[in-house]
């Protein structure tokens, strides 16, 4: 098969720029080597492949795009996602994971109600405006919200995926909560979320919806984006049912698009177990090679 597969650019992959460089390579090679042409893109050369307003537009990438058989994509740019969209629904071509479903887990709202949907359990969360003016469709004043929930807490960013440290932020008080609010509005952020804070576990998944691939472990300091694990503390070991975790993820991934999936759980003494975290195709740094073969399987297909 002729297959494209697009790289994610760095503004993306937080402090997980060769972690996230490598899966991708892993399945790419993969492919390769199994027979099929693999033609790499960044998000800049796939967007000219489409011609409307386009200054840049290059005919040679729109035919590379017309010949493919697949696309298999770690990009999270806002423009490449809904071209992915267009040519899943009108060229018919198959793309892993969908534009649809990275926007899906990308918007915090949307796949918190997915998951809520779903019947997964998850923490408690509130979405807030940063906008006193708001309109009157928009979630809840932030700083009103802070004014009243239990301490400490979780706020995030919104609006789309964590790109720089200070989008995810642990709070103890409302003057905390406060400055990281004034830090969103000067950067530009139109939305947070607010999460309780649960004592548990920090359990890492990951999983290839479509196969028996399924990796969970506990957080490891010398795997983290920006060190936030620390805040739950080392692992108690609790026993809980990763069969049905399992279950639980693989039913979400296929629901939204995104059957390259990973995120976070917390388990907790009594064996429950909460999600609080869930995204498209993460880095794979602990189980890379089994994931690899596992995506090139559905790719394959």
């Amino acid at each position: 098969m002729k297959i494209i597969g697009i790289i994610r650019s760095a503004e993306f992959s937080p402090n997980m720029g060769e972690a996230d460089a490598a899966i991708f390579e892993a399945v790419a090679t993969r492919l390769e080597a199994d027979g099929h042409t693999v033609t790499r893109l960044t998000d800049e050369q796939f967007l000219n492949a489409f011609p409307d307003d386009n200054p840049t537009y290059d005919p040679a990438i729109e035919e590379l795009l017309g010949q493919a058989e697949r696309v298999f994509t770690m990009s999270r740019n806002d423009s490449t996602c809904a071209m992915l969209d267009v040519v899943e629904r009108f060229d018919k071509t198959p793309c892993i994971n969908s534009g649809r479903g990275v926007s899906t887990c990308a918007n915090r709202h949307q796949i918190y109600a997915m998951l809520k949907e779903a019947g997964v359990a998850q923490p408690e969360t509130w979405f807030g405006s940063l906008y006193k003016d708001r309109w009157p469709n928009d979630p809840e004043d932030a700083y009103s919200l802070s004014q009243r929930l239990p301490y400490p807490l979780w706020i995030k960013r919104g609006d789309g995926h964590s790109q720089v440290k200070e989008d995810v932020v642990f709070v103890t008080d409302v003057v905390q909560a406060h400055e990281v609010l004034k830090d969103f509005v000067r950067r530009g952020c139109e939305e947070v979320v607010l999460c309780q804070h649960l004592e548990g576990d920090l359990v890492k998944f990951y999983g290839v919806a479509g196969t028996d691939f399924f990796n969970w472990d506990y957080a490891d300091p010398a795997h983290s984006k920006f060190g936030l694990e620390a805040h739950n503390g080392p692992a108690r070991h609790f026993a809980f049912d990763a069969q049905a975790l399992q279950e639980r993820c693989q039913f979400v991934a296929e629901r939204a698009g995104v059957p390259v999936y990973g995120g976070d759980a917390i388990v907790q003494a009594d064996g429950s177990w909460y999600i609080v975290d869930f995204n498209d195709w993460p880095s794979f740094s602990r189980c890379r090679d089994k994931a690899a073969e596992a995506i090139v399987k559905i790719i394959s297909k």
